[in-house]
């Protein structure tokens, strides 16, 4: 057994090379986070849902299984990253309560934990015990509280920098863990729901879906039916407005509670199973409930298609290509396009319906981790839209997720799936093509094969190969039928300011997706490379909040294996201001005219 944790003198440093040496001394594995400057976290994604707390991936890629007390390793690299946090992972016997804030409190309040080795945190505090049996101990739930224990996971420590400006600090006394006995965390019989994040009141039309959501959530926890019933009551008479008649509410959750919970049917029997017919957006490229691809090189039309396929479904409007006239929302994720001067100009060109209601867009760039998906599943609760387009791929990925990874890609795609199949909405998302052209269409795409893995069906475009001025979108995967013929368009310009119109030409049944690649057009001297696309994007997302340290603009590359010296030329060729203060140098986009 290890002798309790003790802090020593050394671990107090404010210099958190130092700090780190003595933890790994003592034999507590360490791991590298990212830092925090000016209060955005130095991973470089601007809406970073974890600022300060998730671990450098290019260094550590498996997170906190990697953590190390290698000294060697920790001094080369806190020498490189000075600004770096501190993650500590628990070693055996040592448990770490985590209590976070005034909700926290509220939970250890009655436990009588005794008064251990503790450290201030940015909302509440580290609580370090020497326990017995947690091998085969599992954490209770406790609403604002986490354990980490075991080897598994890890916490921030001193002298790391909280987003809000506040450091990580010791607390002066004990110094030394506490033996604590797990007894004092007795189960809780009753389930504890948190919905202070719902800060806005539900109306008409989304009353009934949120309820069902909340419900489901008490029954996945094996909730009976009267605590249930009870729940949504109190939860209808605060949320929602008006609120639900009790008899509809009750009636929500006599449906939901008719349903086994997990534990109860983890395995089903196929024979039970109801055959559903594949419902289409556009058939038969575009089913309804799954999620798509659409690829193509840099500036080759994909955007201009996606604005005629809004156009088409705003309005209700047929398409020469597919049988189908359906009518509904979008819902439009963009994070190259500016939706004053680029998308709704093109909406308007392509006679989409830009009236209240009809088409949503994201307002500012955000990642698709947890708390995204959180955010577009809310969205899409709200506006029922029957078409998302997500336009890049890249640009809605978190600091710490690779492209190129399968686990990485196949995680992302999971989550987006279960949206689409829960809403039975078409998720249409965009990506660029590799540089190489070997092999089929289908392989063609930007990163891992895992992402062409995940999708239900998957469109290429290309210039026509036997005329540069028409667009080819061939259709290259298809789960649910055969695949279709060739779509074939031009673009066109009704207005004096130029923007593109997307003119319909139908269908070239000779020409496939393999061969639409095999033969690539010529398109000019100066066509940029697709990493410069992707680079571009990147840079334009990080710097649209303001300027940034050169080091955070670094390690956000890293992170998305951009290679520094294309970030560099991709910079001046934006005309990236870069401005030296001190040792550091400052990274901003130019001034535009005008403003």
């Amino acid at each position: 057994m290890r002798k309790p944790f003790r802090l020593m003198e050394s671990m107090r440093s404010p210099d958190r090379k130092a700090a780190a040496l003595a933890y790994a001394e003592a034999g507590h594995p360490v791991l590298a986070l990212y830092g925090v400057s000016d209060g955005v976290c130095d991973c470089g994604d601007p809406a970073c849902s974890h600022p300060g707390k998730h671990p450098m991936t290019r260094l550590f890629p498996h997170g906190f299984k990697d953590a190390t007390t290698d000294p060697d390793k920790l001094n080369q690299i806190f020498t490189k990253y000075p600004n770096a946090n501190l993650g500590l992972v628990p070693t055996d016997d040592v448990l770490i309560v985590d209590i976070d804030g005034p909700k926290g409190e509220a939970s250890v309040k009655g436990l009588n934990l005794p008064e251990t080795l503790s450290q201030r945190t940015g909302r509440g505090r580290h609580c370090f015990f020497t326990c017995h049996g947690l091998g085969a101990w599992k954490a209770p739930k406790l609403v604002g509280v986490d354990f980490r224990y075991n080897g598994n996971g890890y916490v921030v420590v001193a002298p790391s920098m909280h987003v809000s400006g506040k450091r990580y600090r010791w607390r002066h006394a004990p110094d030394l863990t506490a033996e604590l006995n797990l007894q004092v965390f007795k189960p809780r019989r009753s389930v504890q729901v948190d919905f202070s994040m719902s800060r806005k009141k539900v109306g008409e039309g989304g009353r009934n879906t949120h309820l069902a959501s909340i419900a489901g959530t008490l029954r996945a926890k094996g909730t009976p039916e009267n605590a249930i019933a009870e729940s949504l009551a109190a939860i209808n008479e605060e949320m929602c407005d008006p609120p639900l008649p009790p008899r509809e509410v009750d009636k929500i959750a006599k449906s939901i509670s008719s349903y086994p919970p997990p534990s109860e049917k983890a395995f089903g029997d196929l024979a039970y199973v109801k055959v559903e017919e594949v419902r289409w957006l556009y058939r038969p490229i575009l089913p309804r409930g799954v999620v798509m691809v659409l690829e193509g090189d840099p500036g080759i039309g994909k955007s201009n298609f996606t604005m005629a396929l809004i156009a088409a479904l705003t309005m209700g409007k047929s398409v020469p290509w597919s049988p189908d006239v359906p009518k509904g929302v979008v819902v439009i994720l963009s994070a190259e396009d500016d939706p004053a001067r680029v998308l709704k100009p093109r909406l308007i060109a392509n006679g989409a319906d830009v009236s209240k209601g009809h088409i949503w867009f994201a307002q500012e760039l955000f990642t698709l981790d947890e708390s995204g998906l959180d955010l577009l599943r809310q969205k899409i609760a709200e506006a029922t839209p029957a078409l998302v387009v997500i336009d890049p791929l890249v640009a809605y990925m978190g600091a710490g997720t690779d492209v190129h990874k399968a686990t990485d890609m196949t995680q992302f795609f999971v989550g987006l799936a279960r949206i689409a199949r829960d809403s039975d909405c078409a998720i249409l998302v965009v990506r660029h093509l590799r540089k190489s052209r070997q092999g089929d269409a289908l392989m063609q795409g930007h990163g891992s094969v895992a992402i062409i893995g995940s999708v239900r069906s998957a469109l290429v475009m290309a210039r026509h190969p036997q005329d540069a001025e028409v667009r080819a979108l061939g259709h290259s995967k298809s789960n649910y039928g055969p695949l279709g013929p060739t779509i074939t368009f031009t673009l066109t310009s009704r207005s004096r300011d130029g923007v593109p119109v997307v003119k319909w030409l139908g269908i070239d049944k000779n020409l496939t997706s393999d061969q639409l690649l095999q033969a690539p057009p010529n398109q000019g001297p100066g066509r940029p490379a697709r990493e410069s696309e992707d680079v571009r994007a990147f840079l334009e997302a990080l710097l649209a909040t303001g300027a940034r340290d050169s080091r955070a603009v670094r390690l956000a590359a890293d992170a998305r294996s951009f290679a520094w010296i294309t970030v560099r030329r991709v910079a001046k060729e934006l005309n990236v201001r870069m401005v030296r203060k001190g040792t550091s140098s400052f990274w901003s986009l130019p001034s535009k005219k005008g403003t």
